[in-house]
């Protein structure tokens, strides 16, 4: 494959060292985790698909053989196409910071001397961090939160293997925090029994960061019966990449480990036993419910439970302890009465 050519506005690039679609494989085996290489990866076919309908070899080929300005044409192209699909903002802006880390990666090996970031600006959120948040929760105040937890436990089974098993995964991300991936990642090694019986994780996080979380006595036990469970049902679980799963298929591919759209569908069930579902509710509910009850209602202080949950920036930890109402203003003026 011939190489790009790489003299615009004066600038001198580095020599190229590398096609396109090599530049492409090279970054995406940058990643260890499968599924942030798989969401990359689509994200970038959407754009080579879009943009120049062709797969990416040919696409990143014609693409990068543009001067800057043709190039931003195409990525304002590609943008407002998004818009027109109806896409979020969070997902526009997912899709061209994948587009943006590419092509700085492409910019090292001298494949293209100009950025994304030179190029178009991201897509403006219409609503706040925290905001956007208090949408994700199941209720508006700590209290509610709480109660709507209460009410999500009271329909999930207590016994068989799969009921234990989709009260674990949902017990995993409303109580301790965890993030569906992690669910997903969750192998029998990464249990460890500490003093007492109980358990912790070894959580494998964003960017492959390895976390340990403690976990409560009932939370322990949970996972006991589960576990004793599973022996008495005799089902093997296959190893994969990641270990021997800690929570897999019980019926279609039998033994594999659960991918992150059977575990939506458990949590999404279970939302619907309860009468919460509704659009905005999904896994990382269950998560932001964790963050807020302990920063807003138990006082957990930021910098441990960003700890705790994996944050890097603990300024997203933060946004939790805003994003539901403690104090109600409007019900402190009680010299004023509707009725």
């Amino acid at each position: 494959m011939a190489q790009v050519a790489l003299v615009q506005r004066g600038k001198r690039a580095i020599a190229p060292t590398i096609a396109p679609n090599e530049a492409l494989s090279e970054w995406l085996s940058e990643h260890r985790s499968e599924n942030t290489r798989a969401a990359y990866y689509r994200d970038l076919v959407d754009f080579c698909k879009t943009v120049f309908n062709a797969e990416p070899e040919r696409a990143l080929r014609r693409f990068f053989s543009l001067d800057e300005v043709a190039a931003g044409i195409k990525v304002t192209q590609f943008k407002q196409l998004l818009r027109e699909r109806g896409l979020s903002p969070a997902s526009i802006n997912r899709k061209l910071s994948a587009l943006r880390a590419f092509i700085d990666h492409a910019r090292r090996r001298g494949v293209v001397n100009w950025r994304i970031k030179d190029l178009i600006k991201g897509e403006k959120q219409r609503t706040d961090p925290k905001e956007r948040i208090r949408l994700r929760l199941p209720a508006t105040t700590a209290d509610g939160l709480i109660e709507a937890l209460q009410r999500l436990f009271s329909v999930l089974p207590k016994k068989g293997v799969k009921g234990l098993r989709d009260r674990a995964i949902i017990v995993l991300m409303a109580l301790h925090g965890l993030r569906r991936v992690e669910v997903a990642r969750l192998s029998l090694s990464d249990l460890i029994e500490e003093k007492e019986g109980l358990f912790s994780l070894r959580v494998f996080g964003k960017g492959d960061k390895i976390r340990i979380v403690q976990l409560r006595q009932d939370t322990t036990e949970l996972l006991k019966r589960y576990i004793a469970a599973l022996k008495r049902s005799k089902i093997e679980p296959i190893a994969d990449a990641y270990g021997v799963p800690l929570f897999f298929s019980l019926r279609k591919q039998k033994g594999k480990r659960l991918t992150l759209q059977q575990i939506n569908n458990i949590v999404d069930e279970a939302f619907k036993a309860a009468g919460l579902k509704r659009k905005g509710l999904s896994c990382h509910s269950l998560r932001h419910s964790f963050g807020t009850i302990a920063a807003t209602k138990r006082g957990v202080p930021i910098p441990d439970l960003a700890a705790y949950m994996g944050h890097s920036n603990i300024s997203t930890t933060s946004l939790y302890a805003h994003a539901v109402g403690v104090v109600n203003p409007s019900a402190m003026i009680k010299e004023l009465r509707a009725i």
